[in-house]
């Protein structure tokens, strides 16, 4: 089974076709075409198919019958998030609503004067959870990998689709530099950590009653700076409906591993919850 590369799935062409349809068409033509792709994508895809039925057989405890409805379920809200993330920024997130959970907390954590720090996965739609974020009024940065493909970053960033700053990660400390100042200008800093490259620094954490590995970056961010932190997530209720969601754990801060297991824990409970929003087409469990 495959290991994560850092890459983002997907080719030019497919989205040139949502941001056409987005604005040639209407968003509902878009989300019928995405409904043809996605299965396409189920049929023919079958490294990602067998780590979401190896997921759900061994862990979840579903049978083939049980998972295989699910795991269609999975690559239509996948390609859904990547259409809500594309519509949010030509000019259609009128559409959307969303209910949440403890935005308060981190609006007036927000307010402490000290900027940010946000923690997801993927699971849900991390983007979306920051475009929820834009009546904070604070620039959103986001800490990633620089492998995703150059031509697709290129085109959405020309699109408008790209709303907030790349911080790219890489062996030097410059993001380590553009991280410092952005939390000193007040500024929200998010960041993934349910994944990790190769020879990456790691926790051997519980995860569903077994072990299995996160990185151990972002949880030393946290520990090392002052900024106040929350995990928080987004994920699609209806058609245009979100449930955002954010938790501020309870655990001595210097502690790192223990809020990598905190992050472990709540990312669990969001799976078992929507094990089809779980966006993870990987080995997870270090030990198979």
């Amino acid at each position: 089974m495959s290991k994560w590369t850092g890459r983002t799935k997907g080719s030019l062409l497919g989205y040139r076709i949502i941001v056409w349809t987005l604005k040639i068409v209407n968003i509902h033509a878009a989300y019928l075409l995405l409904r043809v792709v996605s299965y396409y994508y189920f049929l023919f895809s079958s490294a990602p198919r067998e780590a979401l039925e190896d997921f759900y057989a061994k862990t979840l405890k579903l049978s083939r019958k049980e998972s295989k409805p699910i795991i269609r379920r999975n690559f239509y809200e996948l390609a859904q998030s990547l259409l809500d993330r594309i519509a949010f920024n030509v000019g259609k997130k009128d559409l959307y609503s969303y209910t949440k959970e403890g935005e308060d907390d981190i609006l007036a954590m927000a307010d402490q004067g000290q900027g940010l720090i946000l923690i997801s996965g993927h699971y849900g739609n991390w983007d979306i959870a920051g475009q929820l974020l834009r009546r904070f009024d604070r620039k959103i940065n986001v800490l990633m990998y620089d492998n995703e493909h150059e031509k697709i970053k290129e085109y959405l960033s020309s699109q408008g689709v790209q709303s907030y700053e790349i911080i790219t990660q890489k062996n030097d400390l410059a993001h380590l530099i553009k991280i410092y100042n952005a939390l000193k200008n007040q500024e929200i800093l998010c960041l993934h950590a349910d994944r990790f490259l190769p020879g990456a620094p790691t926790f051997d954490l519980d995860f569903f009653d077994q072990k299995a590995l996160f990185p151990v970056g972002p949880f030393q961010l946290v520990s090392k700076l002052k900024a106040p932190y929350a995990f928080v997530f987004a994920n699609k209720v209806s058609k245009f409906k979100y449930h955002f969601t954010a938790e501020v754990p309870e655990v001595d801060r210097k502690d790192t591993q223990a809020i990598a297991q905190c992050f472990a824990d709540a990312l669990a409970a969001k799976v078992r919850k929507n094990p089809d929003h779980w966006f993870n087409y990987y080995n997870f469990f270090h030990h198979e």
